[in-house]
Formats: C-alpha cells, structure tokens, sequence
C-alpha cells in the first residue's frame, strides 16, 4: 500500500461506469416490452433507470401495470438479455481508458471492487474477484434495496475490514 500503508479500496459500478452497456439494456427492454405487447420505452427512459434494481427498473418504466406483468418483463429482460450475449457479434466493452484507469488506482495501492446491479453471471465475463453485485447472497447484503442505499458497500467494507472515512 502507498499511503501510510493503510488499505484503502476504490469500489465502481459496471454498467454505465466502466462498462459501455446502455445499447444492450436498451435492446433488452425494447424486445421484453414487445413480448408482452407493449410500447417500447424511449431510450432516454431507459438510460435514466441504468443501474438500478431490474425489478424497480421495470416497475418505473410501465408505472401503470400490475406486479405480474412487471413479473413477466423482469423474466423477458433476462431471457433478451441471455440471448444477446450468445450471439458472436454480442459486444458490452469496456469504456475506453477504464482499464488503464483501474490498473493504476491497483498499482497505486488500492483494493479495487465491484458494486452494481448487474447479477454475478453478467459481471463475472469482465471481473474474476472483489464482486459486490445483484446477485442472490453471499454477493448481496438480504438489505440491498438498489442504488443509492449503502449496503452493498457496507458489506464490502465489513468482508475487507475497512471503515469508511471521510476525506
């Protein structure tokens, strides 16, 4: 470790944040509201529920649908979304200087870490360790209500024995 030699870890989100992933959300949900007859939501409106519980995704965009219905969309979504990627020409690249950017905050000194609501199969194809996702526990704290609640980082703190502080 660099400073003082105390550990310090610089947690990131994937989708949006190191992962250029906006196009395949947007393909997703377009062909998981098609399935269920409904009209595609706008790509802005997409773009603006990135990042959040899939569940709470769904229920912002069709605020007017019952829970079955949000139900099924969630289902479609991950059904478009496993689809997509076993297509060859599937592509969700790292945005461009995202990797320079992480090996030096690592050679720096820092644990690196991954927190989002992306579930552990969708992150494992960039990230191998340190992952804090959507995923069923142990990745989830059973609290984890979705973006901006802190447990998630809470329980990455508590697994690596840092405390947060305030700069």
């Amino acid at each position: 470790m660099k400073v003082n030699d105390k550990p310090r870890m610089a947690v990131f989100d994937c989708d949006g944040t190191l992962v250029d992933s906006q196009h395949v959300i947007v393909a997703c949900m377009h062909k998981a509201f098609a399935g269920e007859g409904l009209g595609a939501p706008t790509v802005a409106a997409v773009r603006q529920i990135i990042g959040l519980p899939l569940a709470e995704c769904v229920a912002r965009l069709a605020p007017g649908e019952e829970t079955l219905r949000h139900d099924r969309l969630v289902e479609a979504y991950k059904d478009a979304f496993f689809s997509i990627r076993q297509q060859p020409e599937h592509c969700e690249p790292l945005f461009e200087g995202a990797l320079a950017a992480l090996d030096a905050v690592e050679a720096d000194g820092w644990l690196l870490g991954i927190a989002t609501g992306k579930s552990k199969r969708g992150c494992s194809r960039f990230w191998s360790s340190t992952i804090w996702c959507a995923a069923s526990s142990p990745c989830r704290p059973a609290t984890w209500s979705g973006k901006p609640d802190p447990a998630m980082l809470e329980r990455a703190m508590e697994e690596t024995a840092l405390r947060a502080r305030t700069w």
